[in-house]
């Protein structure tokens, strides 16, 4: 879904990924050892879409 909107999405150092779309970045860490991403996470993700100007 992050690819289809444009979003670069790369493995950082340890559990880190890094979303970037054009100049704006967001560093998130990748669940473990479950494979679930937590609700503060997916929220922070979405405001990362809507501030780079990603419509639902």
């Amino acid at each position: 879904m992050l690819k289809a909107a444009g979003v670069e999405v790369s493995q950082r150092s340890g559990s880190r990924v890094l979303l970037k779309k054009g100049r704006e970045r967001m560093v998130v860490h990748q669940p473990h050892p479950e494979t679930e991403t937590g609700r503060a996470t997916v929220r922070d993700i979405a405001a990362f879409l809507k501030a780079v100007g990603v419509k639902p």
